[in-house]
């Protein structure tokens, strides 16, 4: 981790296909657009996101759900076979890609601003 709290994320495990390079963890822009103060008090304030996914891209890990397959036919080599309703399990693994966080970059602007403040006020 380098001085700014920033680390490099890993390359994706597929390349993507769009020829413009789309930049990682941003599909819609929901996420990024959803970072904002959730809780706030006259001492302290939050900022973070309400989107389901963003902890575990930000904390990475391991996500099992599963899954309900309702009864369908499906078409063989040998003809059409019945599937019977079951449920399965799936697993996917997610890197960490810590989008954020504490941060010493953001800790001296906050800290000027409160000097700055203060210096007002006084």
């Amino acid at each position: 981790m380098g001085d700014n709290g920033l680390e490099k994320w890993d390359e994706r495990k597929y390349p993507d296909a769009n020829p413009r390079k789309r930049n990682i963890l941003v599909k819609s822009g929901r996420l990024k657009r959803s970072i904002r103060i959730t809780k706030q008090t006259r001492n302290w304030v939050v900022i973070g996101t309400d989107v389901p996914y963003a902890a575990i891209h930000n904390q990475g890990g391991t996500f099992q759900q599963s899954q309900l397959v309702r009864p369908h036919d499906r078409k063989t080599k040998r003809g059409i076979t019945k599937v019977k309703a079951h449920t399965r399990s799936r697993t996917a693994t997610y890197p960490q890609r810590k989008f954020i966080g504490q941060s010493k970059a953001l800790d001296k602007r906050l800290q000027r601003q409160i000097n700055k403040r203060l210096k007002a006020i006084f």
